[in-house]
């Protein structure tokens, strides 16, 4: 009997994800699947569309036995700290295989470059790119070339194949699988009529507009979104005026993505700004990218300081729902385990400032969503168990 690991966001659970799964489950011939997912804000630092705990059911039903959640101050972080913080959680559940989606599908290319990101003369290169003004994902690509001067550069460009390779600079004990994405890119913003795989982005613009994505995603997905709540956005940056307000720039550049002088630019720009989209592009720049600075806004939000967190220690393992094969896997887990909030005796200090996040996260999705503080806190809210 083996484990596969999968590390995801299901934002939401598409027939891509589908198809990877039962894919990944193909060639590694493995009889449990585990994903490590993102929580109530994703990786590009954004809530996301449903809450955590129903994209947790729709995995369950679709294919995987135990969702374990990547803790918040991880979650929106750099695709380094992510993908690392994934790894670990993955590999204290004793995972043998893990698979990740890629545009490239090659693992042995996507190992080559991988091994090389580790090379030290990398560095001057992408610090000397960075002072001339470029973003950090532009510098190391440039810096890569400059090295290696092979196609494989290519790669650095498009973000499962960035993940994909950050994944493998940290994998010690799993073998790792790549499937080769299908359909449209993850940046499409509009659905492809004729195409059974869809963005996750495409599907998530339809629903806001209001468009049926029936067919592009499971029937529990469909019916979730349909009848799901909507994030307020405008709620989204009237919490955050008041935080930028009232804040100083000396803590926001304490957040994993400040600074370089991003505190005092956030204290100027606010009172520009009459909505969280103005404020981020006042904020953007050719230096600072688009998916940096919407980290660091929601890093605002939560007041996560980068000084608290160790990113060599994931902590815990929380998770949020399984079947009878994924509860088999906690009890070997090399991680204090977490089911019930109301009950845990984390006596690490970093640990619990990372619960402390993710309850606060947890909270401000449900003001941001409509929804009921006290039911649906995470201090009632138990893990749901799936026969």
């Amino acid at each position: 009997m083996s484990t596969l690991g999968i590390i995801a966001e299901y934002n939401p659970m598409h027939n891509g994800h589908l198809y990877h799964i039962s894919e990944s489950k193909r060639i590694s011939g493995a009889d449990t699947v585990v994903c490590a997912m993102s929580g109530n804000f994703v990786q590009r630092g954004m809530p996301a569309i449903l809450a955590k705990q129903i994209r947790a059911n729709h995995a369950i039903l679709n294919g995987v036995d135990l969702v374990v959640e990547i803790p918040t101050v991880f979650t929106v972080a750099s695709s380094n700290v992510y993908a690392k913080a994934g790894v670990m959680l993955l590999e204290s559940l004793n995972c043998d295989y893990i698979s990740f989606g890629s545009e490239e599908g090659d693992i042995d290319k996507l190992s080559y470059v991988s091994n090389n990101l580790l090379d030290k003369r990398l560095d001057k290169h992408i610090k000397s790119f960075c002072s001339e003004g470029l973003s950090y994902p532009r510098a190391r690509e440039l810096a890569y070339n400059k090295i290696f001067e092979n196609e494989d550069t290519k790669l650095l460009r498009q973000p499962n194949n960035i993940l994909a390779i950050e994944y493998l600079k940290y994998i010690k004990t799993m073998k790792p699988i790549s499937v080769k994405r299908k359909g449209s890119a993850y940046d499409e913003s509009s659905i492809e009529y004729k195409m059974k795989y869809q963005s996750a982005s495409a599907i998530r613009r339809a629903v806001y507009d209001n468009i049926s994505v029936n067919g592009y995603v499971p029937d529990i997905s469909a019916e979730d979104l349909l009848k799901g709540d909507r994030i307020n956005y405008e709620t989204l940056f009237q919490l955050l005026r008041y935080k930028i307000i009232t804040g100083s720039s000396e803590e926001f550049e304490r957040c994993p993505s400040g600074g370089e002088g991003l505190g005092n630019k956030l204290k100027n720009e606010i009172n520009k700004a009459s909505s969280f989209e103005e404020l981020a592009e006042l904020i953007k720049s050719k230096r600072y990218t688009r998916t940096r600075i919407n980290r660091l806004l929601t890093q605002v939000l939560l007041g996560i300081d980068r000084k608290k967190i160790d990113y060599d220690d994931v902590g815990y393992v929380k998770y949020l729902a399984c079947n009878q094969k994924g509860a088999k896997l906690l009890n070997k887990c090399k991680l204090d385990v977490i089911s019930n909030i109301n009950k845990m005796n984390i006596k690490n200090e970093v640990a619990n400032y990372y619960m402390e996040k993710d309850l606060l996260a947890g909270d401000i999705y449900n003001i941001l969503s409509g929804k009921n503080l006290y039911i649906n806190s995470e201090k009632v809210l138990k893990p749901n168990f799936i026969p």
